[in-house]
């Protein structure tokens, strides 16, 4: 796990020592969809592009039983793309991103007997190709909308459960998930360049 983590640093900081000569930077945050900015460093029709997004969740249902869900997760990613421009107004970009995300979830579910207790905590990477189009509205302002489909993940998840009645029961499972697979979600955004 160091190992890949030290790898995409070095990776990132090369790239950008090679690449980002006489460029522009962009910030562009998702109205819709996407939760959270994008930095971009611009050269030509090239980008290196960083974000990274924080959900957070806390819910109490009481109806019979009190049932009590915890969420959060954070995500950093790191991704290239390739730009077109289309007139003077439009510019097609395609390229990818390396999703690394922690998620850390918590249920609790009490009827009158006893209580459950699951905790799941999640490390994940998936590899996110991109596609979409920007709309220049004036020299440094621009909306964009893009289709990113999540192709391939692998994560690690540690899930804990109690079960209380009288006594503990305690079930501890550890698990590693690899998946290929074409989940398509979209985005609307807004951003400035400087």
């Amino acid at each position: 796990m160091k190992e890949i983590c030290f790898f995409l640093i070095v990776m990132a900081t090369t790239i950008n020592a090679t690449f980002c000569q006489n460029e522009q930077n962009e910030f562009a945050i998702g109205v819709f969809g996407y939760e959270g900015p994008i930095y971009k460093r611009v050269q030509e029709s090239k980008a290196l592009r960083l974000g990274i997004s924080l959900t957070r969740s806390n819910t109490d249902n009481k109806i019979g039983t009190t049932l009590k869900n915890q969420f959060l997760g954070f995500a950093l990613s790191t991704g290239y793309e390739i730009r077109q421009k289309i007139g003077d107004d439009f510019t097609l970009y395609y390229g990818g991103d390396i999703v690394t995300s922690f998620s850390q979830a918590k249920v609790e579910n009490i009827p009158n007997s006893f209580t459950l207790s699951t905790k799941e905590r999640s490390l994940g990477f998936t590899i996110v190709p991109i596609i979409g189009i920007y709309y220049h509205f004036s020299k440094t302002m621009f909306f964009l909308t893009d289709v990113r489909f999540s192709t391939l993940n692998y994560s690690l998840t540690k899930r804990s459960e109690v079960l209380n009645r009288n006594n503990e029961e305690r079930i501890t499972t550890d698990s590693r998930r690899l998946a290929l697979s074409i989940s398509p979600s979209y985005s609307v955004g807004v951003g400035f360049r400087f």
